[in-house]
């Protein structure tokens, strides 16, 4: 919406043409800056969100994509609850069985798809979040050798050294400012492997 002020001030009285000159010069500048202010309803770009996690407990055994074990949709029927009042947007898995079986219960219970990422483009994954998702909430499930490399990919620092196979426990909540440095939490949820 423009706004176009016309003043039509009489200069023929030389005083008080002066006065409305001084005067109007005087306001011109608050007016520009109420003219540059943001409408109402805006608002500052907000955060962007993402939680790291590796994908729940699967049936071991000779197949290339196991499915997960009874001990992991147990896990991940506790990701959801874990996760479900965070507002998840997007649902992030690699391009397996198990990770996706991960992410299922949440996404099921909010409505959203699931979509697929290349396990090892992390770097394009951080990018398709940031256009995509930038300043909402998402989650991306991985696995023991990738889901620290995500984190660091989203700029954060890598909490932990490293994942141990046994390691389903863990979860991550990357958190990326509109401005500012990119910081992680680390945290765990449902049964606690035996360390």
């Amino acid at each position: 919406m423009k706004t176009i002020l016309i003043f039509n001030v009489d200069t023929s009285k030389s005083g008080s043409g002066r006065l409305w000159r001084a005067v109007l010069w005087g306001l011109l500048p608050v007016f520009l800056m109420g003219c540059a202010a943001p409408s109402e309803g805006a608002t500052a770009p907000r955060e962007t969100t993402v939680w790291v996690v590796r994908h729940a407990e699967k049936v071991s055994g000779e197949s290339k994509d196991p499915p997960l074990s009874e001990e992991g949709e147990v896990r991940a029927a506790e990701l959801a609850r874990r996760l479900k009042g965070e507002g998840v947007d997007a649902f992030f898995v690699s391009p397996t069985l198990r990770t996706k079986s991960t992410a299922e219960p949440l996404a099921r219970a909010s409505g959203k798809d699931i979509l697929s990422y290349e396990p090892k483009d992390f770097k394009g994954l951080r990018e398709r979040i940031l256009r995509d998702f930038r300043g909402r909430t998402v989650l991306v499930v991985g696995h023991s050798n990738t889901v620290l490399e995500i984190v660091e990919a989203l700029g954060a620092q890598r909490p932990v050294p490293a994942l141990a196979d046994e390691d389903y426990d863990a979860l991550f909540r990357v958190t990326l400012p509109a401005q500012g440095a990119v910081s992680v939490k680390a945290l765990r949820y449902g049964a606690a492997h035996h360390r």
